[in-house]
């Protein structure tokens, strides 16, 4: 996995211009100027869901639950916040995990 924060992806460029063979991209662009464009690269033969229920609506993050056999699923997350932003936005944190503690799920 590969994660990019401020990608400077937005709708003017489509995912195959950023193609990596062997991987399947997950984005999260903005519409406005600045940072904060998020891309999360996943190898191909990994068995992913991406987890945007999970996600609050005014965070810039990309969430995945990676299923590999055998094994308990977990999650990946990249999180993206802005120079400009109120530290209060760390208070919003409880919002993201407490869904996933309560699904038992390790978050990377």
């Amino acid at each position: 996995m590969l994660a990019i924060n401020e990608s400077k992806l937005d709708d003017a460029i489509s995912d195959t211009e950023v193609y990596i063979p062997g991987y399947i991209i997950i984005r999260k662009d903005r519409s406005r100027s600045g940072g904060g464009e998020l891309a999360l690269y996943i190898r191909e033969n990994l068995s992913y869901t991406n987890r945007i229920d999970l996600v609050p609506d005014t965070w810039e993050m990309i969430c995945v639950e990676i299923n590999l056999p055998h094994s308990r699923s977990f999650l990946v997350s990249t999180w993206y916040r802005p120079p400009s932003a109120e530290m209060q936005l760390f208070d919003g944190y409880e919002k993201f995990v407490q869904p996933c503690d309560i699904e038992h799920k390790h978050r990377y």
